[in-house]
C-alpha cells in the first residue's frame, strides 16, 4: 500500500523530473527553461518533500533516518534546500534543471527499491539527542556535497567544451565558468565545516560510550573529510586541474551515499526481533 509519506514524496520526486523534461523540452526550441519557472517548480518539490518526511517523521517519532530509504531522501531534502537558498544569490540558470536531475534519479531510485525503505517504529538510536545530531549534521553536508556535485558537473561540461573549442547553443544555457568556479569556493568548505561538526559530535559519543558501534560510521566520516579537504588544498594550489576536481567531486559524494549504509546497519541490534516485511508499493 503507498503510504501518505511515501505519496507526497513520489510527487516531489516526479516534480523534479517534469523540471529535467520540461528544461529539455526548452532546449529542442532552443529557448533556456525561465530561471524563476524552474525555482517556483523546484520549490513546490521541496514542500511536497518536507510533507512527506515530517509524516514519516511523525510515524517513527523521530528524525526519519532509520533506513536507506529516509537516509538519501533526507540527503536529497538537504540538497534542494540549499538549492533553494543560493538560488536567489547566484541565479544560475540551468542549476536548477541538474538539481532537480540528481533528485529525480536517485530519489526515484530509493522509492523503487523496497527492501530500502525497511520499517521500523522506534526513535533512531533510542532517542539519544547527540547521537542524532551526529547523524543529521552528518546528511546534511552531504547534501551540500551533493550540490557541489550537480555543480562540478556543469563546470566539467562547461570547461571541456572550452577546451575543446566546441560551441553548442546548449552551452548558452549553462553558468559561466566564473559563476561555477565561485559556488564551488563556497561549498566546498561549508561542506567541509559541516562535516567536521559531525566528526565531532561522533566522537564525542563514541568516548562517552553510548553508541559501540559507531566506529565504522566515524571512519567513513573521516575519509570522507580527508577526501574533500584534500581536494580543497590542492585546488587553493593548483595542483589539480578543474577537470579532475569536478569528476572528484561526482565520485565522492557517490562514495558519501554509500557509506550511509553502516548508519542504518548499526541501528538493528541482533537481539532485536525480526522486522516487518517492507512495505509493498499500490495505488494510493
Amino acid at each position: 500500500m503507498l503510504t501518505p509519506d511515501r505519496l507526497f514524496v513520489w510527487a516531489a520526486m516526479l516534480l523534479c523530473a517534469a523540471v529535467v523534461g520540461l528544461a529539455a523540452l526548452q532546449v529542442l526550441r532552443k529557448k533556456p527553461l525561465p530561471w524563476a519557472a524552474s525555482y517556483t517548480l523546484v520549490a513546490l518539490a521541496f514542500v511536497l518533500q518536507t510533507v512527506g518526511l515530517y509524516l514519516r517523521g511523525l510515524q517513527i517519532g523521530a528524525c526519519p533516518l532509520g533506513n536507506p530509504y529516509e537516509l538519501i531522501q533526507f540527503v536529497l531534502w538537504s540538497t534542494l534546500f540549499l538549492y533553494l537558498v543560493i538560488g536567489p544569490v547566484f541565479s544560475l540558470n540551468f542549476l536548477g534543471t541538474v538539481t532537480s536531475a540528481f533528485v529525480s534519479l536517485f530519489g526515484i531510485l530509493s522509492l523503487l527499491v523496497p527492501a530500502w525503505d525497511r520499517p521500523h517504529d522506534r526513535a533512531l538510536f533510542g532517542g539519544e539527542p547527540l547521537i542524532e545530531l551526529h547523524a543529521a549534521l552528518s546528511v546534511f553536508g552531504y547534501g551540500i556535497f551533493g550540490l557541489l556535485a550537480a555543480v562540478s558537473l556543469l563546470h566539467w561540461i562547461q570547461y571541456n567544451s572550452l577546451q575543446r573549442k566546441k560551441s553548442s547553443f546548449l552551452f548558452s544555457f549553462l553558468p559561466s565558468i566564473v559563476q561555477l568556479d565561485n559556488l564551488v569556493r563556497r561549498l566546498l568548505p561549508a561542506g567541509l565545516v559541516v562535516l567536521t561538526l559531525a566528526f565531532g559530535t561522533g566522537l564525542l559519543v563514541w568516548t562517552r560510550g553510548d553508541w559501540a558501534q559507531l566506529e565504522g560510521k566515524l571512519i567513513a566520516v573521516f575519509l570522507l573529510w580527508v577526501g574533500y579537504g584534500a581536494l580543497w588544498v590542492l585546488r587553493l594550489r593548483r595542483r589539480i586541474g578543474p577537470q579532475v576536481a569536478s569528476a572528484a567531486f561526482v565520485l565522492l559524494f557517490v562514495v558519501a551515499l554509500a557509506s550511509l549504509w553502516p548508519l542504518d546497519a548499526s541501528r538493528w541490534n541482533p537481539d532485536d526481533p525480526p522486522p516487518r516485511a517492507p512495505l509493498e508499493e499500490g495505488p494510493p
